[in-house]
């Protein structure tokens, strides 16, 4: 796994594999060029995280760790890529404010040399769950005898830091062991929100339900027969909706009816897809597709009641254009 990017090894420093490329003069910092993706690479192939499953925030500027899982109820840690021509522990002190502002237990630091993994709360790295990684790679080659001093905590770190999915009950369960903000604000801690990470979560979670209530075309039109007068009040909903991506539009330019939206591009259809993503985020969801039908079918039928909520503002045309671009 380790000699996978042999062609940039070549590339950098003529290596042919990671102990040629370790044991030469490395003229330059591979933190972007090879040891992210090379941690990346063993999140997915030694720790099996699917690809949509991390989070990833690469770059040098040591404001955020380079990959997040998604779930940080289930794994409870951040990892972070360093250069291998650096010294894991100068970045101690930076790896534990990650642990520290996002509440977790662990920190892992990688430099393609070895992992180095640091509990919260505790002074240096926990030797029992720490690699090195050249000694493995030797290992591997058959170069090196496989001892426990070795092994051992390559069984440990992938036992501990495996990906896993946890039920709701067990999520439940983790929540409401967790320390509660305000707890934390009063014993004098630094609360902190990633929010490029909280973003990202949200913006996922607003699409998969806005898909849900999306497929629930029946129930809106079994909700449109049975209560005269709730198509004119949602195409009024999507109209003023529209004023508010395209001040200034032509009225009727719009489709006369519900169904005309539904199978409608450019700006109508685009005016669809936003006001089923508004009220989607009405329904709460945290359960797999099947099981999440009735909140489905639910925001379903709150769009076709639900008023537009307020945007405290209106929308700038450039706004509904790449509105229309992302999902031409």
């Amino acid at each position: 796994m380790l000699d996978r990017p042999s062609g940039r090894y070549r590339q950098l420093n003529g290596g042919r594999n990671l102990g040629e490329y370790l044991s030469r003069d490395r003229p330059r910092e591979d933190e972007e060029l090879l040891t992210e993706p090379v941690l990346g690479d063993l999140m997915e192939r030694l720790l099996g995280f699917p690809p949509d499953s991390y989070f990833p925030q690469l770059g040098r500027s040591g404001l955020k760790p380079d990959f997040t899982p998604h779930d940080l109820v289930a794994h409870r840690y951040v990892l972070d890529a360093k250069s291998s021509t650096q010294d894991l522990g100068a970045h101690e002190a930076q790896i534990r404010r990650y642990i520290d502002q996002r509440q977790l237990d662990y920190g892992v630091l990688f430099n393609l040399r070895e992992v180095r993994v640091y509990r919260r709360g505790e002074a240096g790295h926990e030797s029992s769950l720490s690699l090195s990684l050249l000694a493995l790679w030797h290992v591997a080659r058959g170069e090196a005898l496989a001892d426990e001093e070795t092994i051992g905590p390559l069984s440990a770190f992938v036992a501990r830091f495996a990906h896993r999915e946890l039920g709701t009950a067990e999520k439940i369960d983790r929540i409401r062991a967790a320390r509660s903000w305000t707890e934390r604000e009063e014993r004098g801690e630094t609360v902190e929100i990633d929010l490029d990470f909280l973003v990202d979560r949200l913006r996922d979670a607003s699409i998969e339900m806005q898909a849900d209530a999306a497929d629930q075309r029946q129930t809106l039109e079994r909700a449109l027969r049975l209560q005269p007068g709730l198509e004119r009040a949602l195409l009024r909903e999507l109209e003023l909706l529209a004023l508010d991506l395209a001040p200034g539009l032509n009225l009727e330019e719009l489709p006369s009816t519900v169904e005309e939206y539904l199978e409608a591009g450019d700006l109508a259809g685009c005016v669809w897809r936003q006001y089923l993503l508004r009220v989607s985020q009405l329904a709460r969801s945290s359960t797999p597709r099947k099981r999440r039908r009735r909140q489905a079918e639910a925001a379903a039928q709150m769009a076709v009641r639900a008023p537009v909520p307020e945007s405290g503002g209106r929308l700038k045309l450039a706004e509904w254009q790449l509105c229309a671009a992302a999902t031409a």
